[in-house]
């Protein structure tokens, strides 16, 4: 688990879905794009996780289609030049 936390704090941005990682990153206050369901936005969203980051899956992973794939790959694509554009300004 320390090996996980030391990796987690070495980098500037993490895109995970909801599991412990995510949790650890938000705990340290790295920036996050999570991939999250419904249930899991309710539940399990992290006090310093900015909701704008989050991409909900309204499919679970496993019966997306590509078309569905491609757009999340795009916005998290988005999403990722966006945090590291503010983070170049500040």
């Amino acid at each position: 688990m320390g090996n996980l936390i030391e990796l987690v704090r070495s980098v500037d941005l993490l895109i995970s879905p909801s599991t412990g990682t995510i949790h650890i990153a938000d705990n340290l206050g790295i920036k996050i794009i999570g991939l999250y369901s419904k249930r899991d936005m309710r539940l399990w969203l992290g006090k310093n996780m900015d909701k704008s980051s989050m991409i909900v899956l309204k499919t679970h992973y496993s019966k997306l289609k590509q078309k569905q794939e491609s757009k999340i790959i795009e916005t998290i694509t988005q999403k990722t030049i966006e945090i590291l554009k503010s983070r170049q300004k500040s």
